[in-house]
């Protein structure tokens, strides 16, 4: 496969006006005239913004930043969700490497030009990097930065698969192009959320090399009016039903073809993945009122393929051990559901 340019950092953008312009700042401090010696040159790489049929100012922002940098490239689609976004920006990108940058989400200054090193050093298939979450964009503090080790670890083979199983999140690597075109991934279109999942399902399978470095690259902007964030009743009944009837089925599928190919360390990474949102997802399905019917079923489910009762983990909080022990009981909490669905009808 030829390229154009080293790399594609691709961005989605839907209604993230009041965040857009540091994020694209942050994207274009990757490139030179900006600190040379961290920096890639302006003509290694591409910027693309896919405006996803945004109703807020975003397209004009866009366009304002591709008017003063060539290699910003603007994309103007009808909404389809943040997955039909990604694709449109896979579908036009020049690179040999992508990385994702979520339009209301920063990088930190030259995390590209370092993880594009150990991705050359290491002919990694993806390198995974470090980030930090919050509500105000700053760079990383003095303590951070010593705290920052810079050590790399190389994965091979189906390694990298037993210990980043249960990724959950595209942003925070560095992924080859060419292992996306030759194994004609993509994501899935159909789904609102839970999309980044279906991709690493997808993608684990084709990596042979893989470098996590531990470097602070990314940060996750906590924005309340974001999708992953919209607690409306309709959203939460639906984040269940797509667990349940797509992302489940195919980890639980992952797993068993992993067990019959006595890969058994590969088989119990993706049995932790499945199991390690069950107590998170019965509660939105208890708070977007999922029909008891429905449930039942869902739980009879997953008791036949032995992730119901919910196992307790040294990690759990004793908040959550506690609603553990609840949801595990299965009379008991549908008939909290029941209630909780008719207290919810006569409220409305």
């Amino acid at each position: 496969m030829s390229y154009v340019v080293l790399l594609s950092i691709i961005i989605p953008v839907f209604n993230v006006e009041r965040f857009l312009s540091e994020c694209i700042e942050s994207a274009l401090a990757q490139f030179a005239p900006h600190q040379k010696a961290h920096c890639l040159d302006a003509a290694e790489g591409e910027i693309i913004l896919v405006n996803d049929g945004s109703t807020d100012n975003s397209l004009d922002v866009c366009k304002r930043f591709a008017e003063k940098h060539k290699n910003i490239r603007v994309v103007n689609k009808t909404n389809g969700g943040v997955a039909s976004a990604r694709n449109a920006g896979l579908d036009i990108a020049c690179g040999k490497y992508i990385a994702f940058l979520d339009g209301d989400d920063c990088f930190f200054p030259g995390i590209m030009k370092r993880v594009l090193g150990i991705a050359e050093n290491n002919q990694a298939g993806i390198v995974s990097f470090s980030a930090r979450s919050g509500k105000v964009f700053t760079l990383p503090s003095e303590s951070e930065s010593k705290k920052e080790k810079e050590a790399v670890r190389l994965f091979v083979n189906g390694e990298f698969q037993k210990k980043n199983s249960g990724k959950s999140v595209v942003w925070g690597n560095l992924i080859r192009r060419d292992i996306l075109s030759e194994n004609q991934l993509r994501f899935d279109e159909t789904m609102r959320i839970f999309e980044d999942w279906r991709f690493w399902i997808d993608f684990l399978p084709h990596i042979k090399k893989a470098v996590s470095a531990n470097i602070l690259g990314y940060f996750y902007r906590y924005n309340p009016r974001s999708l992953s964030h919209n607690g409306k009743a309709e959203n939460l009944r639906a984040d269940w039903r797509v667990w349940r009837k797509t992302i489940f089925p195919l980890l639980h599928r992952e797993m068993q073809k992993y067990e019959q190919a006595g890969e058994s360390e590969i088989a119990e990474a993706y049995d932790r993945w499945r199991r390690s949102v069950i107590l998170p997802l019965f509660w939105r399905a208890f708070k977007g009122g999922v029909p008891v019917a429905e449930m039942r079923g869902d739980i009879d489910y997953l008791q036949r393929c032995g992730c119901y009762p919910v196992v307790s983990s040294c990690h759990f909080s004793p908040v959550a051990k506690f609603a553990q022990f609840l949801f595990s009981r299965r009379s008991f909490f549908l008939s909290v559901l029941a209630l909780r669905n008719c207290w919810g009808r006569s409220s409305a």
